[in-house]
């Protein structure tokens, strides 16, 4: 739930970043925040949380990236009308929660995986 969450092991400077995503059947399979406009990727870091592997199980669930910061400016009822707002609409969506895009959310996919 948006509640709880796990922030990221790595920290990143505040800026504004490129997010894209992977599609398939309508359904996101993978997605990441270019951290550097170069076209070449020169090294990769993967979403790693403090306890985990930075793998997310698929059963019903959300992924949402943004500036913990921002969220907990937020009020709770706040809070839930951008979920719900999203929820409505069902797909990958840049969020304005307390900036112009500064939440990106998506379905983690159809379940039975991660």
């Amino acid at each position: 739930d948006i509640y709880r969450f796990e922030p990221l092991q790595r920290r990143v400077t505040p800026g504004e970043y490129l997010v894209e995503t992977v599609t398939t059947h309508d359904r996101v399979a993978g997605i990441r925040v270019k951290l550097s406009e170069s076209e070449q990727a020169v090294k990769w870091y993967a979403a790693n949380t403090p306890s985990g592997n930075g793998v997310y199980g698929v059963d019903a669930g959300n992924l949402a990236i943004f500036d913990v910061a921002n969220l907990v400016e937020l009020s709770h009822l706040r809070k839930e009308k951008l979920f719900n707002e999203w929820s409505l609409e069902g797909k990958t969506e840049l969020l304005s929660m307390t900036g112009q895009d500064d939440c990106v959310i998506c379905t983690s996919g159809f379940g039975d995986g991660a």
